[in-house]
């Protein structure tokens, strides 16, 4: 009996980390996009050529700091995710689901970075619903990867 509990409560933690982690990668990931100023690069470094006569550099070097705080955050939360599968799958023990929990996460989230750094904004390589569809196919390969021990152990 304690057997049993111990592996469910695992397997909770597991779950509990991994879809808390996934889910401050996502809302970080999009937050660092919206924090970036328009041109990529903060006015001091993007045009030299003008002065603004108030602190608009200021403002827009907080962004840019902003920025790559919420990208770490993302990039963390992301390796969080990663280890959390790796932890999940070692308690289900079954080959196949263990190789899915593993690798949706990866690879929705290398979605959902690849398609948020094709530039949405200024220079956009992607329209928008074909980002927006996108980011929700990473996120959906990362949820039903995580949701295949369900069905696995019914």
């Amino acid at each position: 009996m304690n057997a049993a509990r111990t592996f469910s409560r695992s397997l909770q933690v597991a779950k509990f980390t991994g879809s808390s982690a996934w889910w401050v990668f996502v809302v970080a990931q999009l937050m660092a996009e919206l924090a970036m100023p328009p041109s990529g690069a903060p006015v001091r470094y993007s045009d030299a050529s003008y002065t603004p006569m108030t602190s608009v550099s200021d403002v827009t070097g907080d962004l840019f700091t902003t920025s790559n705080t919420l990208a770490s955050i993302s990039i963390a939360a992301l390796a969080v995710t990663v280890i959390a599968a790796l932890a999940h799958a070692v308690i289900v023990r079954r080959l196949f689901a263990c190789v899915v929990i593993v690798i949706a996460p990866i690879v929705g989230g290398a979605l959902i970075l690849w398609t948020l750094d094709s530039g949405v904004g200024d220079s956009p390589r992607l329209s928008t619903f074909a980002a927006f569809a996108l980011v929700l196919l990473g996120v959906a390969i990362r949820e039903i990867g995580s949701r295949i021990t369900t069905y696995v152990h019914g």
